[in-house]
């Protein structure tokens, strides 16, 4: 009985000690990153995100950190406009995700 409780309570433990995002919600985010910025972003970007329209950067050769990608997504700079107002931040979040996949 009490290795039974035991065990239980391990599990509780590990369940609610949560807070790691899995493998699987990782693809998910990525993938509604993509979906907004090929929305949103493509436009200057590309697809692949070596566009170029209007001064836009080269994603590919990005070295900006998530934070950095996360705070030009939502104010702007330059000539791009910011996205804070029309995206979660949340979204926000998925679409840095998915730009750093672009980069070499």
């Amino acid at each position: 009985m009490l290795t039974r409780t035991l065990f239980f309570s391990l599990i509780l433990g590990l369940i609610s000690c949560g807070g790691k995002v899995s493998p699987k919600t990782n693809i998910a985010s990525a993938s509604n990153g993509r979906t907004i910025y090929l929305g949103k972003c493509d436009v200057c970007h590309g697809n692949d995100g070596t566009k170029g329209l209007g001064g836009a950067k080269d994603l590919l050769t990005s070295t900006l950190t998530d934070k950095e990608i996360k705070d030009i997504i939502t104010t702007g700079k330059g000539s791009m406009a910011g996205y804070g107002a029309i995206l979660s931040e949340e979204e926000i979040s998925q679409v840095a995700e998915y730009i750093t996949t672009l980069r070499k």
